[in-house]
């Protein structure tokens, strides 16, 4: 089943797992596309080997829900496939601090564990 992998203010990716058994698919999303926003100055970019095809478009002209609703009434997926918005930026750059810093400190912790326990081994033998 074809799902929308990323959907950016001009720029739709699709994955299609029967593009690699049919590559007619691409000439219908071409098609469904291109008579949805003829004027949009649509381009269509089919990897066989990724089973993707990227529908890149003039945003000014036409909205991204145009574009998928070509794509719906085409026949190429079962509904308007939804694409999880990505995460607030500072949501993410706390999550990854927090990350970083755990490692940093358990590898702090690991190296002074390690000092300590040769030093300690050291004064131990003389």
């Amino acid at each position: 089943m074809t799902h929308l992998v990323h959907r950016l203010p001009g720029r739709l990716r699709f994955k299609v797992p029967q593009l690699r058994r049919d590559p007619g698919v691409a000439e219908r999303f071409r098609k469904a596309v291109e008579q949805a926003a003829p004027l949009a100055g649509v381009r269509i970019e089919v990897n066989l080997r990724a089973s993707s095809v990227i529908v890149a478009f003039d945003a000014k002209l036409v909205s991204s829900e145009t574009i998928l609703a070509a794509i719906v009434h085409e026949g190429l997926t079962g509904a308007v496939p939804a694409v999880a918005p990505p995460p607030p930026r500072g949501v993410i750059l706390a999550v990854g601090s927090a990350i970083g810093h755990a490692m940093f400190g358990a590898a702090i912790k690991t190296g002074v564990e390690k000092s300590v326990a040769g030093l300690i081994g050291k004064l131990a033998r003389r």
